[in-house]
């Protein structure tokens, strides 16, 4: 079956037996985070998240604590009408794993989108307790609406969306 996320939900196009080959050689936590994330099963993404998770994208502060990370993840649900995400290849190094991604589609402004990068995850025990996503800045400033979430007016409206 293939995958095409919109939204972040699946249809049909990237070859999911691959995404799933890499996952099943992940860390059991990490790999249940990007299965929950490509389900878009909530509740098991949120179960794999520390209470004090650090999570960092390209252009934005530091997001600290769970309901924040969560308030982030159920935003970005909305960024795309469609969304192709592939995971090229995972390495772990102790509780440290580095994920490296491709996505293309469309965003929800029906603008082409691509991106690459590389997303770092730390974890402790069953629970992420840090991620990092790799990647250029650019692109998520001036082609995708702004993250306003728990901190509401925090991050600048740059491409002139209200958050």
């Amino acid at each position: 079956m293939n995958r095409v996320l919109t939204g972040l939900r699946t249809k049909a196009s990237v070859d999911d037996a691959y995404n799933n080959d890499v996952i099943e050689r992940m860390p059991l936590t990490v790999g249940r985070f990007y299965r929950a994330l490509l389900d878009e099963d909530d509740a098991a993404l949120h179960a794999t998240l520390a209470d004090g998770i650090r999570v960092k994208f390209p252009s934005y502060p530091v997001l600290t604590g769970r309901e924040d990370a969560i308030s982030y993840f159920t935003f970005q649900k909305t960024l795309f009408d469609e969304l192709i995400f592939q995971i090229v290849e995972a390495q772990t190094y102790g509780a440290l794993s580095a994920v490296v991604w491709r996505e293309r589609g469309v965003s929800a402004d029906g603008a082409a989108w691509a991106a690459d990068g590389v997303d770092l995850l730390r974890t402790s025990g069953d629970l992420i307790t840090s991620i990092e996503v790799g990647g250029l800045p650019g692109p998520l400033v001036t082609q995708l609406r702004r993250f306003g979430g728990p901190h509401r007016g925090a991050f600048p409206d740059v491409k002139g969306h209200s958050s």
